[in-house]
């Protein structure tokens, strides 16, 4: 187990180190979306149903097989929570020209409006969060963050910015 990263150090903490630190910070950075998605109860969205609602925002026309590998669930797991966002208005299913067995996905006015609902709601629970940081230390998170996002995305896929 690595320790934490400390400000005092002289030695370059390792890449061990800071995987730790950023695992640490995104676990509690997702807890507290987590609780702002909770709190939006007229949108009532899953993470999991946020994040196919994020990635078919940025991929539309897209198949239910990429959207499965973006999520992380098996084809049959992405296929019933897709079922359960076609029910609610937030996404379509349409056929794809020339052949009408293969689908595509697209993301429905609704759905876009209950993703930028639940996502303005978790980044200002986030900013108030960061609210007392100096604007020199403000600019070094979001850089790192920018370095984070590129380096975690998966291959193929560009890491998402929902900056104003």
């Amino acid at each position: 187990m690595s320790k934490p990263l400390d400000n005092t150090s002289t030695k370059a903490p390792t890449s061990v180190d800071v995987a730790a630190a950023v695992l640490n910070a995104a676990q509690l950075v997702l807890r507290l979306a987590r609780a702002e998605v909770r709190r939006q109860h007229p949108v009532n969205l899953s993470l999991t149903q946020l994040r196919a609602l994020d990635y078919l925002s940025a991929n539309p026309d897209t198949s239910l097989s990429a959207a499965a590998d973006y999520v992380g669930l098996t084809l049959p797991s992405t296929s019933v929570l897709i079922d359960g966002l076609v029910r609610r208005g937030l996404v379509a299913r349409l056929a794809a020209s020339g052949d009408r067995r293969r689908l595509r996905l697209r993301v429905t006015a609704a759905g876009k409006a209950a993703l930028r609902k639940v996502l303005d709601a978790a980044r200002a629970a986030i900013a108030d969060r960061l609210a007392d940081l100096a604007p020199r230390d403000r600019a070094l998170v979001a850089r790192a963050m920018t370095r984070i996002a590129s380096a975690a995305a998966p291959r193929g896929h560009a890491a998402r910015s929902h900056g104003r």
